[in-house]
């Protein structure tokens, strides 16, 4: 009987560990390689937006991407201090902006109907400062992501050149203190 309790509990322990382990590592080896295939196929840089390539059924790059969607994202380091994200969106489409810490966590997700107007002004920073007008959002970490998805128009050449034209518009720049 004690052999059997011995046991149970030593798997018992185990289970908990691999189980914190998994909660703890996978999501950051997930983000890391991630970061590490975005910039290894010239994709993008840090604090600066690319506009992916449209999805189809090979795209694997994000976990089965919507092809009604267009991507933009940013791998965000705020290690020199607060970043401010600007751009103008389209006002009469769907778009949302959205967060994630290094460990895949979102920690901010907000879409066109909830922005006041197409003007999209956010300051990412690690610490709320006063004197800005931006919206700003406080990251617990250093680095992170940024995903902007705007659904497609219409196809056609026109609606195509809007929409890159839109997405265009998105810059991330250095706040100097």
């Amino acid at each position: 009987m004690k052999k059997v309790l011995i046991v149970l509990i030593s798997v018992f322990l185990l289970s908990c560990c691999f189980y914190q382990m998994t909660l703890s590592f996978f999501p950051n080896y997930v983000y890391h390689r991630f970061y590490l295939k975005y910039m290894e196929n010239r994709i993008g840089q840090e604090n600066q937006f690319s506009i992916l390539p449209a999805p189809d059924e090979n795209s694997r790059l994000v976990v089965k991407p919507n092809p009604d969607f267009v991507y933009s994202s940013a791998f965000y380091n705020l290690k020199d201090g607060p970043i401010r994200i600007t751009g103008e969106l389209p006002d009469s489409i769907y778009w949302s902006v959205a967060l994630y810490e290094p460990n895949t966590t979102n920690f901010y997700i907000k879409n066109d109907r909830e922005f006041q107007s197409n003007q999209l002004d956010l300051i990412i920073t690690r610490e709320r400062s006063p004197g800005f007008q931006s919206e700003q959002i406080l990251s617990q970490t250093k680095k992170g992501f940024v995903l902007l998805r705007l659904l497609k128009m219409k196809k056609s050449p026109e609606n195509e050149l809007t929409t890159m034209a839109h997405l265009k518009t998105l810059n991330i720049e250095k706040i100097v203190k």
